[in-house]
């Protein structure tokens, strides 16, 4: 295999995974009524938002975007 198509594919698949990991995030609800309605009360304690979640998505869209930055610099040089 060709060391420049390596880097390509590598840059082509950490941007892919940034975009899904971007997508996920917008895919996290708070839902704190429990009825589908967000931010309407009721007699239920609301619905924390999952910042375990979000936190490990968004290190994963680091990490892919510092893999990608760096498979450009590869391909570019």
């Amino acid at each position: 295999m060709n060391p420049n198509t390596f880097w390509r594919l590598l840059l082509a698949s950490s941007i892919l995974i940034g975009v899904l990991g971007i997508l996920a995030l917008d895919d996290i609800d708070t839902n704190i009524s429990g009825d589908g309605i967000p931010n309407r009360p009721q007699r239920e304690p609301p619905i924390e938002y999952p910042w375990d979640r979000a936190l490990q998505i968004i290190a994963v869209v680091a990490l892919s975007a510092m893999t990608a930055i760096y498979s450009w610099v590869k391909i570019i040089r």
